[in-house]
């Protein structure tokens, strides 16, 4: 690889992470900021974006963003939801936690399309990678995109308890 390539691949203007949450309409609404379950399901991206940023080298960024990692995590905070908006009714837990996993489908898919850009990132020939790049920073933003449309209907597909 020549050394103007190497710069080129390193750039970090050139490989920079767009502000992913910019877009979003669910991720600083009032009901959500500073809320157990916002940290529960917005959370893992948000310390995952800031791992990402404390790196350079696109491998370390990626990695930063761990599909399985990330896709274990929403599936508990599902799970977490459920239970919490349920209190102590067990079938109604599992009825909330398939409804919200049902809803949390977009989100799933794109976790595994992350999965993909990932490796193919990882795999990128020097002269590919900002390309890659360019596809694996659309993969998190469509799994932001997706966490956010799940945050918004989660009232819907599991109402919150009253106070009794």
């Amino acid at each position: 690889m020549s050394e103007p390539q190497a710069r080129a691949d390193q750039d970090p203007v050139r490989l920079a992470l767009p502000e992913f949450t910019r877009s979003l309409r669910g991720f600083a609404s009032v009901r959500a900021l500073g809320t157990r379950e916002h940290d529960l399901i917005f959370g893992p991206l948000v310390a995952a974006r800031r791992s990402a940023v404390r790196v350079l080298a696109p491998e370390a960024r990626a990695a930063a963003f761990d599909a399985d990692r990330l896709r274990r995590s929403l599936l508990e905070a599902v799970e977490a939801i459920a239970a919490d908006r349920a209190g102590a009714d067990p079938a109604r837990a599992r009825a909330y936690s398939a409804r919200i996993e049902e809803r949390a489908a977009p989100a799933l898919a794109a976790l595994a399309e992350l999965a993909v850009a990932a490796a193919a990132l990882r795999a990128a020939p020097a002269d590919a990678r900002a390309a890659r790049w360019g596809l694996w920073c659309n993969a998190v933003q469509m799994l932001f995109d997706a966490v956010d449309q799940l945050w918004l209907v989660l009232d819907e597909v599991a109402p919150r308890r009253r106070p009794a």
